[in-house]
Parts: structure tokens; sequence; C-alpha cells
């Protein structure tokens, strides 16, 4: 769902950032972070202030680098890091958790695609998929993106 991703702490930080030019600090992500280390020990990755300036660092590149050069795929160092999505019965696309910055920064730029890791497909879609595949239903004109590898 695009709209719960859009009230995620994370994407109105790097909206407010991005969008709004509030430095870091002032959109509160600091603070939500050593919140969540100081609940868990650690946090995406981080585990001091220093850990998630560093991260915000990187996001600060990210935006430029997919500002020049859009979304770059060979830029991303660990394939794991890509934007994941679960596919609905219907064939919406629902965010997995993963790649939240890059969608984020994606989203403000409003860059027109962004390449996905699908990591689930519900049963129902996969079914759908299947009988594309197997020529027992017709490809839609406009393709859906889960469906575009079966041209």
């Amino acid at each position: 769902d695009t709209s719960a991703f859009e009230e995620t702490v994370r994407y109105r930080a790097v909206r407010d950032h991005f969008v709004d030019s509030l430095s870091w600090e002032e959109t509160g992500i600091y603070d939500y972070y050593l919140q969540r280390i100081e609940e868990e020990g650690r946090y995406d990755g981080c585990y001091t202030l220093e850990d998630v300036k560093e991260r915000y660092r990187a996001v600060d590149r990210m935006y430029e680098s997919m500002e020049q050069d859009g979304y770059d795929e060979s830029k991303v160092e660990n394939r794991l890091d890509h934007v994941c999505v679960n596919i609905g019965r219907s064939g919406e696309l629902l965010h997995a958790g993963v790649g939240n910055h890059r969608l984020a920064v994606a989203k403000v730029l409003e860059l027109d695609e962004l390449p996905v890791r699908v990591v689930v497909r519900h049963k129902q879609w996969q079914q759908k998929r299947e009988r594309i595949a197997a020529g027992e239903e017709q490809l839609p004109p406009d393709p859906h993106p889960d469906l575009r590898d079966l041209l």
C-alpha cells in the first residue's frame, strides 16, 4: 500500500530532508533511531549516533546518484538491499520492508520505474502467472510488471 509507506518515519524524513530542506537532525530521524537503538540494542544496522549519521550520509550520496543517473542496479552493493515487494492476490504490489531508503528516494525524485525483487507471490497471483505461462490465459495488452517476463 503506497499511502502506508508514505506515512513511515523513514519516508517522511527523506521527504522532509530533500523536499523541505530540513537537516537530518531536524527531521527527527536521529531521535527515532536512537530510541530504537536504546530499546533493541541496535536498529537497522546502527548501534550509535555516529552509525546513524553515517547511514544518512549514505542516503545523501544515494539521492545524488539517483538524481543524476536514475536508479542504477549496479550501484547496489548487496543484491539483498534492493527494494523488495510481495504481490497480492490481484497483483497489487506490497512493500516487503526492505530497501526503504531507496524506495523513499525514488518516490521523492518521482522516478517512473524502479527495479524490485519479488519476495512472495500470493497463491492466486502465482496461479494466474502459471496459466498465462502455459497459454491457458491471455496476457493482458498492458501487462502487469510481474508478467512481463512471460512475454
